[in-house]
């Protein structure tokens, strides 16, 4: 017996959390997961989240990204000032970062 189209989308919209809600959380559990390891990854797997069905929602992806930019960021501030090569001066005294 196979299920007709019409009958798939009721099906699916009856569910508590629809495949593409699965996808999109499966996706940010994986962002937050590769950030741990090396930051940029989670950048490369929210890209990757655009060749499965989350792209069809604009604002999940939108999350995606802007989670894992901000991860990205958190993670590497504590080196941009010495990528800079900042000068910070106090009371007198030159501190040089970098």
């Amino acid at each position: 017996m196979c299920l007709d189209a019409e009958t798939r989308r009721s099906t699916d919209a009856t569910r508590l959390y629809p495949i593409i809600d699965r996808l999109f959380f499966v996706f940010l559990a994986l962002v937050i997961l590769a950030s741990v390891f090396f930051a940029p990854l989670a950048l490369l797997v929210a890209a990757c989240s655009l060749f499965t069905r989350v792209r069809a929602s604009r604002w999940r992806v939108i999350v995606l990204f802007s989670l894992a930019l901000l991860l990205v960021v958190t993670v590497m501030a504590p080196f941009l000032p010495g990528f800079q090569a900042l000068l910070f001066t106090h009371e007198g005294s030159e501190i040089v970062v970098g």
